[in-house]
């Protein structure tokens, strides 16, 4: 019996304590329904995590509500204002979609968690900015959250940080590393003529559906741009570069 009580203690303290999480967690599921309350409790279990992970790392609190739905939408998690230069304490809400992340295995959630946690702490962890090139701003975004996602959940496969999942995340990463090289050069072309509306639409649209998918070029060379900063850069020294260094360093 005492042994028993042992183990409960310490699977007790293992676990991390979500009376004590910021990120507040609303269902709109049913919540009569035995699987979707294991659902919702490993979405809670990812947020309130994730949330511990971005105060060790970032030093950081991460405060906001969550709600969790079921929509027929593409996207996974979505941020309602993901504007980086949104004053703190502005960020909206973050929504979860239960349809598309009920499958998702727990790293997954976790780094989908990551990644819009990350955003949801953006304004908190560096001064606005204002952006000369709306490429350069999406692209600075998208590889300082890729990032981000890798520091706080490090040993994944690298797509997964840029968004993509399951074996379409993988097969999409294929798709982009015999592409790279190009794309490298057609980005510093734009950069140099400075025409980058087209390269903007292939590398980084606006998709109304939130589907990463239409995206994933533009989110992967963003990420590898990151990447490449590691050769003469701590990776602290990485998340804190503002965005008029990065577009030097670009």
């Amino acid at each position: 019996m005492r042994f028993a009580l042992t183990v409960l203690v310490l699977l007790l303290l293992a676990r991390p304590d979500s009376t004590l999480a910021r990120i507040e967690l609303e269902s709109r599921l049913d919540a009569d329904n035995a699987a979707e309350r294991a659902h919702l409790g490993r979405v809670q279990d990812a947020l309130a995590r994730t949330e511990k992970r971005i105060q060790e790392v970032f030093g950081i609190t991460p405060d906001g509500k969550a709600i969790i739905v079921s929509s027929d939408e593409s996207f996974d998690f979505r941020l309602t204002n993901p504007n980086p230069s949104s004053p703190a304490g502005k960020t909206g809400n973050l929504t979860i979609n239960s349809r598309i992340v009920l499958n998702y295995p727990i790293e997954d959630l976790r780094i989908s968690a990551a990644r819009n946690l990350y955003l949801m702490v953006w304004p908190k962890f560096r001064k606005p900015f204002r952006a000369d090139n709306a490429l350069v701003e999406r692209m600075y975004v998208e590889g300082m959250t890729a990032y981000a996602a890798e520091l706080l959940w490090p040993g994944n496969p690298r797509w997964k940080y840029a968004g993509l999942y399951g074996t379409e995340g993988s097969g999409r990463y294929r798709q982009y590393l015999s592409a790279d090289r190009n794309l490298a050069r057609d980005l510093l072309r734009a950069l140099s003529s400075g025409a980058v509306k087209d390269l903007e639409s292939r590398l980084l649209p606006s998709p109304k559906s939130g589907d990463p998918s239409l995206t994933s070029r533009g989110r992967l060379l963003s990420y590898r741009i990151m990447k490449t900063f590691e050769k003469d850069m701590d990776p602290k020294m990485i998340q804190l570069m503002d965005f008029i260094e990065f577009r030097e360093r670009l």
